[in-house]
């Protein structure tokens, strides 16, 4: 998912955003692109799937 990666930097680049990701969930689960060293980055395949679903009680 080429192109994502600088839209990342952008939403980083005047400190309002601490982390940032681009995850696929559904088609290709994946973390397409984040900050280098961040949470986010780090975001399994558990996180992901919370991420798609609506607002609920903690698993």
């Amino acid at each position: 998912m080429s192109g994502w990666a600088p839209y990342v930097e952008t939403l980083l680049a005047d400190g309002t955003c601490q982390d940032a990701a681009i995850v696929g969930y559904r088609d290709t689960p994946a973390v397409w692109a984040a900050a280098p060293g961040k949470t986010f980055a780090n975001i399994t395949g558990f996180g992901r799937e919370r991420l798609g679903r609506p607002a609920g009680p903690p698993v």
